[in-house]
């Protein structure tokens, strides 16, 4: 028998919309980074930030000159250290492993920052060679007893800087889109792009924490703007490690241990993309044991340990450049706000019929002693 009530392609104008009431959004807006790192202990007071670092004198050196296996008492040229050098100072030539091709040097002689004479074969032990560009180690100071003191080896400190940057989210909505019903649970579209606003200017944050280029040594103008060096680019040179694989030794041998060569003894934290986030949690696999009953497969680990510090693993970041990892000192990274300009939202003077207002804030970063941390990527 046939149907004959009216059917609903008849009447399309007047049933009501159906939509969930629930706007759905998977764009990625999570800052692990930052919670991590939480908020600096005391804001910036000027666009250019600024912090005082310390060193000791330097425990190794650079031989810019060959060293040859004679016995007699050679002249050589260093890296520029050599004024933090005393003559008695017992010097050994590292270049390398086998302490079969050691030897200990005294230093007689320093002429000059770049260049110092040294006897050879100090206590019969050498004599040894190393070619330019080999390590020279300090074992320690000698003083001859009731000898006068001469010079000094006092260290400057020097000033380190960062840019403030200037964050800003504009938000302008009519009072008629404020006074319509909206679909998806919207009660107010105003209230609503300020919280999808805000949202993205902390994840603008945290990209630039990682990822932001200084565009030079400037205050900013009318024309030029003031950027952030952020952590990537920030990282000395000499604690930048590649490697064509990941493996757990090319982590600790050479990613972490370069940080602790200079002395970091506070890394306490790893962020890596989302491939060495996999393979780090790959590490464990060897170790992992299941049994039948298990309903939950488990593939991930947080924390790192090793001979050289305890690091906690953060979530995979998905605004890490591609294949690579930062292995750092929280107490040494701080994210810093221009004092009483963190994020707010400022309302604007209204123009016409809406409602106008900017989400803003100034942040720089500080990454102080910056070969204390390391970055490693896969070529």
């Amino acid at each position: 028998m046939a149907f004959s009530g009216k059917a609903t392609y008849d009447n399309t104008e007047l049933i009501a919309e159906d939509v969930a009431d629930v706007v759905s959004m998977i764009s990625p807006f999570e800052t692990f980074l930052l919670d991590y790192l939480g908020d600096a202990a005391s804001p910036a007071t000027n666009t250019l930030h600024e912090w005082v670092e310390d060193q000791l004198s330097p425990s190794t050196m650079v031989a810019s000159t060959a060293i040859n296996s004679a016995s007699a008492d050679t002249a050589f040229q260093i890296n520029g250290t050599g004024d933090k050098l005393q003559v008695g100072d017992l010097l050994r030539i590292t270049g390398n492993n086998s302490l079969t091709y050691e030897e200990i040097l005294q230093v007689t002689v320093v002429t000059g920052a770049d260049s110092i004479t040294c006897a050879r074969g100090f206590g019969s032990v050498g004599p040894s060679s190393l070619a330019p560009g080999g390590s020279i180690e300090l074992v320690a100071n000698a003083a001859l007893e009731g000898a006068d003191v001469s010079g000094d080896l006092s260290q400057n400190r020097s000033r380190q800087y960062n840019f403030v940057q200037l964050y800003q989210k504009p938000v302008n909505i009519s009072d008629t889109q404020r006074a319509v019903n909206l679909l998806g649970g919207v009660g107010d579209e105003y209230n609503y792009q300020v919280t999808q606003r805000t949202r993205e200017i902390v994840r603008d944050l945290e990209k630039n924490t990682i990822l932001g280029v200084a565009s030079g040594n400037s205050f900013g103008s009318a024309s030029a703007y003031r950027t952030t060096q952020g952590l990537w680019r920030s990282i000395s040179s000499d604690t930048t490690k590649s490697a064509a694989s990941f493996t757990e030794s090319f982590l600790v041998n050479v990613v972490i241990r370069s940080a602790w060569d200079n002395g970091a003894t506070d890394l306490d934290a790893i962020v890596a993309d989302g491939n060495l986030k996999r393979s780090l949690d790959e590490l464990a696999d060897s170790r992992i044991r299941t049994t039948q009953d298990e309903e939950t497969y488990r593939t991930e680990i947080n924390v790192f340990e090793s001979s050289f510090g305890r690091q906690q693993i953060l979530p995979a970041n998905r605004w890490m450049p591609a294949n690579s990892l930062i292995v750092f000192g929280s107490d040494r990274v701080n994210v810093t706000n221009l004092q009483g300009r963190s994020f707010q939202n400022v309302p604007l003077s209204r123009t016409g019929h809406s409602e106008k207002s900017v989400i803003t804030g100034e942040y720089t970063l500080e990454v102080k002693n910056s070969t204390g941390h390391a970055k490693a990527y896969l070529t």
